[in-house]
């Protein structure tokens, strides 16, 4: 029995080290952008996990706006105003409702707010507080969700509404405890609601994902921006490698909570000594990840001599090239570079990019090559009956270039080239 116990305990710690191993591949195969959401959410339900809050060098006023940190924007208040009304059934208003409503719709200030009481409102308009109500609680039900609201704290509940959230403590904390969030009294406001900082901070991460200004214009132009994971500087061949996850130091085992649980005054210490592991681990694992992503940039940078940064094109490389100079195997600088940027003083680009892919029986042929070769068949074309995607495939293979038509879309898409159909649209207007 004593050996039978032995053997499943050792069976069990390889089953361990082996899901340790799993998830250091998935850290090495996240973004920066992706760690930071992991840690925080580490952060929300792990009590050993401390985030450092950065210095503002500023004090805080005694009442703030929660949200004041935000960006401003630019309003277009006629795009705004004539997508209100287009989401409006006219016909089911009266006159004297139309003009209410017309009257609201001016009185939207530039967050999405009306700040103007029902009483002021029916007594400018002249007519009853029951119109104006009335008015007022259809404009609330349009989009975008919480416009028309009155307050930070209507615009926030009207959202949670939507979202189908009835947690009586989240909504009791948005109708009146905003300011003492934005203030970081965590604690104050776990203990004076009888609840954990933990659930406190979840409920934080959930709010900050609310809308507090609904008025930012709906036909803006959304802008997406590359957030690079790995920065390049320098030059010739004196490059310097960083990073881009300097908040990672933010992060660290709490010092407060280890010292009371190093003196045995915790309950149940086994669940609290898996937290401190589970901290370490991931800190630990994170910190290996760091090495790595260097390692594989630094390979990539004695593989590509000075071309980094020159305007010159990058040379061709295969995975196998970094994999052999790093003494790793060719899955692990995958994982590594996955959807991760790399910014470099010539520019910009997905990692996975700068390697050849194997585009073609028996040879490797950069992306760069074959979105080449596309634009050349698309620029020959015949505008009247343009190529399609699937078509593409065709004539690739014809060429000896095996690609799936999703590829082909995916580079199209890179090009800035249309659909064959959107092509064909505008050849005919």
């Amino acid at each position: 029995m004593k050996l039978e116990h032995v053997h499943r305990q050792q069976m069990m710690q390889k089953q361990i080290l082996s899901l340790q191993q799993i998830e250091s591949l998935h850290l090495l195969s996240l973004t920066n952008v992706e760690i930071g959401e992991l840690l925080q959410k580490e952060f929300e339900d792990n009590l050993l996990l401390e985030k450092l809050e950065q210095p503002t060098g500023t004090q805080q006023s005694q009442h703030v706006d929660p949200w004041c940190c935000q960006d401003q924007y630019d309003y277009n208040y006629a795009d705004l105003k004539q997508f209100v009304w287009e989401q409006l059934d006219l016909h089911k208003y009266s006159d004297i409702e139309l003009q209410v409503i017309q009257f609201l719709i001016g009185c939207l200030d530039e967050q999405g707010y009306v700040r103007e009481k029902p009483e002021e409102v029916a007594a400018l308009i002249r007519t009853s507080e029951d119109i104006v109500h009335r008015c007022l609680n259809d404009l609330r039900e349009l989009e975008p969700v919480g416009i028309f609201s009155d307050s930070l704290s209507m615009c926030l509940l009207r959202q949670l509404d939507v979202l189908g959230v009835k947690d009586e403590i989240m909504r009791l904390i948005v109708e009146h405890y905003l300011q003492e969030l934005a203030d970081g009294q965590i604690g104050q406001l776990a203990r004076r609601l009888g609840i954990s900082t933990s659930q406190i901070r979840k409920y934080l991460a959930l709010i900050e994902k609310l809308n507090p200004r609904p008025g930012i214009p709906i036909h803006k132009e959304v802008v997406h921006y590359v957030i690079p994971d790995i920065i390049v500087t320098g030059q010739g061949v004196q490059l310097t490698i960083q990073l881009n996850d300097k908040w990672i130091e933010n992060y660290q085992l709490n010092a407060n909570y280890l010292r009371v649980l190093t003196q045995g005054n915790l309950e149940s210490s086994e669940y609290w000594d898996m937290q401190r592991k589970r901290v370490s681990f991931l800190l630990s694992a994170i910190e290996k990840r760091r090495r790595t992503l260097i390692r594989i940039t630094q390979a990539i940078i004695e593989l590509q001599g000075g071309e980094l940064a020159s305007r010159n094109a990058l040379k061709p490389m295969i995975l196998k090239h970094v994999a052999e100079t790093l003494n790793v195997d060719r899955s692990t600088v995958s994982r590594a570079i996955k959807n991760k940027y790399i910014q470099y003083p010539n520019g910009a680009m997905l990692m996975k990019d700068m390697f050849m892919a194997p585009l073609r029986r028996d040879e490797e042929i950069s992306s760069t090559d074959i979105k080449q070769v596309i634009a050349e068949m698309i620029a020959s074309e015949n505008r009247n009956k343009p190529f399609s995607d699937s078509q593409l495939v065709d004539m690739l293979k014809h060429k000896q270039y095996y690609i799936s038509r999703r590829c082909v879309s995916k580079y199209r898409e890179e090009l800035g080239i249309k659909s064959s159909f959107e092509r064909k649209y505008d050849e005919m207007k």
